[in-house]
């Protein structure tokens, strides 16, 4: 019993790298990309503004993160977009 606990165990611990491994290869492929991207979680939150929206909207990602577009005010070219 004990030997098939850890077994799970290891086997939840591979797939946790597995799916980070998979999330950080997905993050750096949305970033890199040659047109504006905000992604939004399913509460509607951004969790994404890569380079070129930072750029075209006047927004720095750190400051928006984990906000929604409600919560967000004082970018104009967001507000355009959106609204």
């Amino acid at each position: 019993m004990i030997q098939k606990e850890n077994n799970l165990g290891k086997k939840l611990k591979d797939l946790e790298k597995k799916f980070e491994e998979e999330k950080n290869k997905t993050r750096a492929a949305l970033i890199s990309l040659a047109d504006g991207l905000i992604v939004f979680d399913k509460d509607k939150k951004i969790t994404l503004v890569n380079p070129v929206a930072e750029k075209v909207l006047e927004l720095k990602e750190k400051n928006v993160l984990n906000k929604t577009i409600n919560e967000i005010s004082g970018y104009p070219n967001l507000d355009k977009l959106y609204r």
